[in-house]
């Protein structure tokens, strides 16, 4: 969105002359949707970031898929679906579960002097279907963060039969998803 506005800018400004009302306008609004763009982009860039630090080393991830999550100043829920990398999906592929049995820790959080250390190491992986409950509409993990209705049938579907992988701690759910492409990440606390 704050490409095409900078593009639409830089062909008004050879198109306008530079006192024209409307040049004038079109530069507020511009102005003004930098001021709005700007901190919602680095926020997100921000929340990503975040989120892929939870991760383990190997799960080469490419892009976030969908996000969404409700948070406050200290504790939140959400979810995040990023896409992994033909490198990940080839190894998870040919090693199957033994390709998680050294990932217990997020890639940010990996020496055990940092303070998170034992927050973001997590229980054996262990492959689908995926626990009884954990898709339970009541339970808070996969609905407070109000992602498509039609992706999270697509991961729920996936992780409740063979073919994927998971893990958790008591405020986290990782899973795998190699028929997708997916890692979806999960927290709640």
């Amino acid at each position: 969105m704050l490409v095409v506005l900078l593009l639409a800018a830089s062909v008004l400004y050879f198109v306008m002359p530079a006192n024209s009302p409307m040049w004038l306008g079109f530069k507020r609004f511009l102005l003004l949707s930098i001021a709005v763009l700007l901190p919602y982009t680095a926020f997100k860039s921000f929340q990503f970031y975040r989120h892929s630090q939870a991760l383990p080393a190997k799960l080469e991830i490419l892009y976030p898929v969908a996000a969404g999550e409700v948070a406050d100043l200290r504790e939140g829920c959400g979810v995040v679906v990023y896409r992994l990398s033909g490198n990940a999906l080839d190894a998870i592929h040919k090693q199957g579960i033994a390709f998680f049995q050294t990932e217990r820790h997020g890639r940010g959080y990996s020496l055990p002097n940092d303070r998170h250390y034992s927050y973001y190491t997590y229980n054996p992986w262990q492959k689908s279907p995926v626990p009884d409950g954990w898709w339970n509409p009541e339970d808070y993990w996969f609905h407070c963060a109000d992602l498509s209705p039609s992706l999270m049938r697509e991961i729920e579907a996936a992780t409740l039969k063979s073919g994927a992988y998971y893990t958790s701690t008591y405020e986290l759910r990782l899973m795998v998803i190699p028929t997708l492409g997916y890692v979806v990440f999960a927290f709640n606390g």
